[in-house]
């Protein structure tokens, strides 16, 4: 009795450990997020403190989870959970909400880009697909995103952003031993036409496209510097992100609205298999009981005459059967 008197806290603190060893086992490795913790519609803005502002726009938007430079709070909007995670990983569709700098020189700050693809000037996409392959956004996205802005009659663009590694390879070339290299490709880019300049567009499109989600992205201008190098205005600076963020939140909307008025749901029937939609499966606003009773019902024959008296006669319960009260 004493050993184990002696060994109590021993044990205890061992216990403790294989719970949260276990607890850990079940969570995303970077972001410390477990399975229902959080919604599958995501916005993604790169910078952690930017998290508990566009969470303000959800309703009960609490925080989850904060690890490394992952920060995550979820919400409700329209009765479906959304995440809000810096620059996050794990579900989708992904919205990201970012920043980016000016490339053409009639483009004012303040402006929202909403890219129709990214120039694959970074390493990360290229451990995910060759170089030939083009990042691109979800178009359905990109569409909402569009159109939100212009509900709103804010000011965007659409085309190609340039996104790159290094920061000071664009704001300092000078001082890189690869300095021509980099100011001649600043130059082709802009002489194409690319509209702004950011780091993260690039690898998120081509993630989601190797792993088969949806993203895309709108990316407030704060800075233009070519504009800077032709003319001097009030306008060369704007950090305020409420336009890109309440853009996101309306094309977010739209995305959910869509997908949970879809009257299609998909059924193939064989002799001894039903494959159906995962629409009511997925579909948190159902109680477990009426998840069980619709799928009971899209495995019934074509044929079959719906009723309540023709349900509890296939019903073990009968009519005690939970989804009969």
């Amino acid at each position: 009795k004493n050993g184990i008197t002696r060994f109590s806290p021993m044990i205890a603190e061992f216990s403790a450990f294989v719970k949260e060893a276990c607890t850990m086992s079940k969570q995303q490795f970077h972001i410390r997020c477990a399975p229902g913790e959080v919604g599958n519609y995501v916005f993604l803005p790169g910078d952690p403190g930017r998290v508990p502002k566009i969470a303000s726009y959800l309703k009960d938007a609490v925080p989850i989870a904060q690890n490394r430079e992952f920060t995550t709070y979820t919400g409700d909007l329209d009765g479906v959970k959304v995440r809000v995670t810096s620059t996050g990983m794990g579900a989708h569709p992904f919205l990201r909400i970012g920043t980016c700098g000016g490339m053409q020189p009639d483009l004012k700050p303040g402006t929202l880009i909403l890219p129709t693809g990214a120039i694959r000037m970074e390493g990360t996409s290229q451990e995910y697909l060759p170089l030939a392959f083009p990042a691109v956004p979800d178009f359905s996205l990109l569409e909402q995103l569009v159109h939100a802005a212009e509900v709103k009659s804010y000011p965007y663009r659409t085309g190609v952003v340039q996104c790159k590694d290094s920061f000071y390879g664009q704001h300092a070339p000078e001082t890189m031993p690869i300095h021509r290299t980099l100011t001649d490709n600043w130059e082709a880019w802009k002489a194409g036409g690319a509209l702004g300049s950011e780091m993260e567009s690039a690898a998120l499109f081509i993630t989601a496209a190797a792993r088969r989600l949806r993203c895309a992205t709108v990316l407030q201008m704060i800075w233009n510097q070519e504009r800077t190098a032709v003319t001097r205005d009030v306008d060369q600076a704007d950090d305020d992100m409420t336009h890109a963020i309440a853009v996101a939140v309306d094309a977010m909307r739209a995305v959910i609205a869509k997908e949970l008025n879809s009257s299609v749901v998909r059924v193939h029937k064989n002799t001894d298999f039903t494959s159906m939609s995962n629409h009511h499966l997925r579909n948190q606003k159902l109680t477990l009981k009426a998840v069980g009773l619709m799928s009971k019902i899209l495995g019934l024959p074509d044929g079959w005459n719906y009723s309540v008296a023709g349900l509890v006669k296939i019903c073990r319960e009968g009519e005690t059967a939970p989804c009969m009260n």
